[in-house]
């Protein structure tokens, strides 16, 4: 009994080490045009000045930090610099790639200075993919390549695959301690095991039917192929034939399956693509370019929930989660580019690149717009554009790494909201889907039977504000292990979109004030991009408005509908100016928004005694200062009626009686 009490305490420590010694492994991000990201702070701190920077797309770039978050080393395939932003030397000043190259760091297993540099590139040793091995404890810890030192010139290097398309992507083995590198060449997906005893240079190949995706080279745009943070699928970009296609992966045995082949929408050419944490959620980038002078590239986010069915289903499922497309276009002064990328990040996110101007002509655009809740379906995703503050023209986020390093099963098995509003149940998930079963712990014992679940994706709700710490004990196929989290309650309440916001129809030429300020809310966004509660609406169509604070949001899309309305303008001919109260002010009374009005009185010499523009204001019954005389005075009264856009003439008496 106690030496497999024993057992399991090893077992257990060991799944620990690996597990945290892959926690904050990509927590420094550096990318396009020399900026970056520290993830170890929240927000993410911005890095300006870093050496990486490009001169043509794409253009991709990977890093590796040690087990506390603290940058090692990172590169973009060409050159690699150690966390003094200081380049490490080359051996004998060789190096197997060039021009773009598709660059990828994955740890020795089991060892804390050892890395090896994956790559595909179309320049030097073209379309192959090659690795070698850097090694930070060398040369006085400031890394050397490479390691150990080869016996020939021309053996620093090891090629695993000839005629590679420019990709490759990394996930963890289902062990959790080895890792499995994929690339793409001719027909096929290859995947080669990296492990304590080397990479295995044999691999496991899954064969793509043509018919799927044509044999040859894949153009993935500005993209790469992706897993998903849990490794149970990857998305392959395939710009070339204006399609997504989605595979099943087993992480057991590195064999792919079940690809699922997505078309873009008509007229739409592929940017770049991710996948959500759990691997349910589709997005991806596409533009369409408008047939018309100057021939504007209109770019958008879209959304597919993979989870629908068929092809057929999940294509239904497509939704435009930008609330406008970013225009690209050229003018006689500058020209306003949009390199769209999109990457998953540590935080759960995922961020997305916007427009940058023609060098040297205007610095705008300078954020990165957010994905926040990337496994919700729809626009319950909340997209949020413009969110981080990057200071400075980044360009584009395209950065490579192993997303299984960062979403560890211990920390990141289960998936909840940051914060959790009091009034509402907190609603748990798993990052994987591919489980046998789950037993939910949810750190509130008072709560008797209901702190306990089974279900896969289970609600509870807390008594109070405050920290929990949830438990689950997740069974997989190949393991059994518990992750944990801290679940926050905060004294916030939710948010609820004012019940005034709803379908309307309105006369033709009204303007509607909308206003969707709520209680508790600290943020608003409209479909037209507007952040402010109220606006105003002139036209016809569907509008939507999200409400949202830290720990909820609420959404209501309704139509507006405009139609022609009763239009008649009624004069009175006697008023009373006595200042009484009643019929004091002599006015027309309009019964529909008419434009362009102008109403004058005059006396009986044909002097104008009064004008106005303005709808609702009317004569006082005075000339100028005194107060006119009873009698007989001239009205004449312009307008525009907004239905037939005619413009009317008018004219009356009216008798003033004091």
């Amino acid at each position: 009994m106690h030496r497999q009490v024993f057992i399991f305490f090893i077992v257990f420590f060991l799944w620990n080490y690996f597990y945290a010694n892959g926690q904050n492994r990509n927590n420094v991000w550096m990318f396009g045009n020399h900026t970056g990201l520290d993830f170890n702070t929240t927000p993410p701190q911005v890095l300006k000045k870093t050496i990486v920077g490009f001169t043509s797309l794409p253009y991709y770039t990977t890093s590796i930090c040690d087990s506390s978050g603290k940058l090692l080393f990172y590169t973009d395939g060409s050159t690699v610099w150690n966390q003094r932003n200081k380049e490490i030397p080359k051996y004998l000043h060789r190096w197997p790639w060039g021009g773009h190259v598709m660059p990828l760091i994955c740890p020795y297993p089991g060892n804390d200075s050892l890395y090896y540099l994956f790559g595909v590139s179309d320049g030097s040793y073209e379309n192959r993919l090659q690795y070698l091995t850097i090694n930070m404890k060398g040369n006085g810890w400031l890394g050397e390549i490479v390691y150990p030192q080869p016996s020939t010139l021309s053996n620093y290097f090891t090629v695993l695959l000839n005629n590679a398309s420019v990709l490759v992507a990394g996930t963890a083995h289902c062990n959790n301690k080895d890792t499995w590198i994929v690339a793409h060449s001719g027909n096929a997906l290859y995947s080669f095991l990296v492990t304590a005893n080397g990479v295995d240079s044999v691999p496991v190949v899954s064969k793509i039917d043509p018919l799927v995706i044509r044999e040859g080279f894949i153009n993935a745009a500005l993209g790469n192929i992706k897993f998903s943070a849990n490794g149970e699928k990857m998305v392959v970009p395939v710009a070339n034939e204006k399609k997504i296609v989605v595979f099943n992966f087993n992480n057991t045995t590195g064999q792919f399956s079940n690809p699922v082949a997505l078309s873009l929408p008509e007229k739409f050419e592929l940017e770049d693509v991710e996948l959500s944490p759990d691997g349910t959620k589709l997005y991806y980038g596409a533009y369409k370019v408008l047939e018309e002078e100057p021939y504007p590239e209109l770019h958008d986010i879209f959304q597919m929930d993979l989870k629908a069915g068929s092809e057929k289903d999940i294509t239904k499922t497509n939704i435009r989660i930008t609330t406008h497309p970013d225009r690209e276009v050229c003018s006689p002064y500058m020209c306003i580019y949009v390199y769209r990328t999109l990457q998953l990040t540590p935080d759960g996110r995922i961020y997305i690149s916007m427009r940058t101007a023609q060098p040297g002509k205007a610095n705008f655009d300078l954020r990165l717009s957010v994905i926040e809740n990337p496994n919700e379906a729809g626009l319950a995703c909340f997209y949020r554009a413009n969110a981080i503050d990057m200071g400075s023209v980044y360009q584009v986020i395209s950065y490579n790494y192993i997303r299984s390093q960062v979403f560890s099963p211990l920390e990141e098995g289960i998936q909840v909201q940051t914060n959790n509003c009091a009034d509402k149940p907190v609603s748990f998930s798993l990052l994987y889907n591919q489980v046998d079963s789950v037993k939910w712990d949810f750190g509130d014992l008072p709560s008797g039977d209901n702190n306990f679940s089974r279900l896969l994706k289970p609600q509870h709700t807390y008594p109070a504000p405050g920290t929990y710490i949830a438990k689950a004990i997740i069974y997989k196929t190949c393991n059994v292990f518990t992750a944990v989290k801290k679940v926050t309650i905060t004294t916030d309440l939710s948010v609820h979109v004012p019940p005034v916001l709803k379908d309307t129809v309105a006369c033709t030429g009204d303007t509607l004030h909308l206003d969707a300020s709520t209680m508790n809310a600290t943020g608003y966004m409209w479909n037209t991009g507007l952040i402010y509660p109220i606006m105003n609406i002139y036209s016809p169509g569907t509008y939507s408005v999200t409400v949202y604070n830290a720990c909820s949001l609420d959404r209501r899309e309704f139509s507006v509908k405009y139609d022609d309305c009763y239009c008649k303008i009624f004069v009175p001919n006697v008023f009373t100016p006595n200042r009484d109260g009643l019929n004091d002010v002599f006015k027309p009374v309009l019964y529909c928004s008419a434009k362009d009005l102008q109403f004058s009185v005059y006396n009986s010499y044909g002097k104008r005694i009064f004008t106005t523009t303005k709808p609702g204001q009317g004569w006082n019954g005075y000339d100028g200062s005194t107060p006119a005389d009873a009698g007989t005075y001239v009205w004449v009264l312009q307008y525009r009626n907004p239905n037939n856009r005619q413009v009317y003439n008018e004219r009356g008496p009216v008798m003033l009686i004091r």
